[in-house]
C-alpha cells in the first residue's frame, strides 16, 4: 500500500472497533486519526480484518484523506484473501472538480472518472470512515439532510463501476449525550441515515449513529436490529481534551 509519509502528521487519537452479529464478534478494526500540522488536512487509516464466505480471513486496510474543507482527496482500500489482492484509488481534482477511480488486481485493471459538483463522501468498508458525512454541513435537527455517497460493488475481482447514491441523513439531538469509554466521557451527536426520502412514507430502517461532533468518530453504529458495531477502546493525544473529538 501507497502509505502517507507521516513527516508532518500528528496523531489525534487511535483505538479499535468491535462488530457484532447474534452469535458473536465477525470483525475487528483498528484505526488512527492524524492531522497534518502545516495545512489542517485530516488522515484516517484503518485496518479491519473479517472472514470471508469461504472461512479465509479477510484484510481491508483503508487510507483516507480529506482537504481542510473535509472534501475527500486521496482514498485508497487494499483487501486481500487467501492469494488475493486488489486496490481501490480515488483521487479528487479539486481544480477540475473530477473524481478519478482505479481499480487492480493480478489479472486487470479499470479506471473510470466522474464529474462532482456539489459535497461527497466515498463509501468505504472501514468503520471509522463511515460517519464523515457529518464534517460537511452545520447540523440541522430541524429538516432530513440528503448526501451524495459514492460507492463501488467492488471486493477482489471487478463487479461494477462506481455510482453515485443520495442518502437521507436525520439529527434526532444535536448535543448532550456522552458516550462513556476508558473512564472518560464524550459528547455525540445521535442521527440516522435512510436510503430513501423520508418524506416520501417508505417503511425503512434506518442505520443509526452516534458520531463525535468535530472528527466525526463514531462511537456506535447499528445497522440493524441483529447487527452493530461498538468502538470499544480509545487512545487520545496529550494535546486533544475530552471534548475535542
Amino acid at each position: 500500500m501507497n502509505t502517507f509519509s507521516t513527516s508532518y502528521w500528528a496523531k489525534a487519537f487511535s483505538g479499535k472497533f468491535e462488530y457484532f452479529k447474534p452469535d458473536g464478534i465477525y470483525a475487528e478494526e483498528s484505526f488512527e486519526v492524524l492531522v497534518h500540522t502545516h495545512n489542517r488536512q485530516y488522515l484516517y487509516k484503518s485496518y479491519l480484518t473479517t472472514r470471508a464466505d469461504t472461512g479465509e480471513l479477510f484484510k481491508i486496510f483503508t487510507e483516507y484523506q480529506l482537504h481542510e474543507s473535509f472534501i475527500p482527496i486521496k482514498v485508497e482500500i487494499i483487501k486481500q484473501v487467501g492469494g488475493w489482492e486488489a486496490s481501490e484509488e480515488f483521487l479528487f481534482d479539486l481544480r477540475t472538480n473530477t473524481l478519478n477511480y482505479t481499480f487492480k488486481n493480478k489479472e486487470e485493471k479499470k479506471e473510470q472518472v466522474l464529474n462532482l459538483f456539489k459535497r461527497f463522501v466515498i463509501q468505504t468498508p472501514s468503520g471509522i470512515c463511515n460517519a464523515l458525512f457529518s464534517l460537511h454541513k452545520k447540523i440541522d435537527v430541524t429538516s432530513r439532510q440528503p448526501i451524495s455517497m459514492i460507492t463501488t460493488p467492488n471486493k477482489v475481482s471487478w463487479t461494477g463501476s462506481m455510482k453515485e447514491n443520495t442518502m437521507y441523513i436525520s439529527y434526532l439531538i444535536k448535543e448532550g449525550q456522552n458516550f462513556l469509554i476508558n473512564g472518560c466521557s464524550y459528547q455525540f451527536l445521535h442521527c440516522e441515515i435512510f436510503a430513501k426520502d423520508p418524506n416520501e412514507g417508505i417503511n425503512e430502517i434506518p442505520i443509526e449513529m452516534k458520531i463525535s461532533k468535530k472528527f466525526a468518530l463514531p462511537f456506535e453504529i447499528k445497522f440493524d436490529n441483529k447487527h452493530y458495531v461498538k468502538l470499544i477502546q480509545l487512545t487520545t493525544s496529550p494535546n486533544l481534551g475530552v471534548y475535542d473529538l
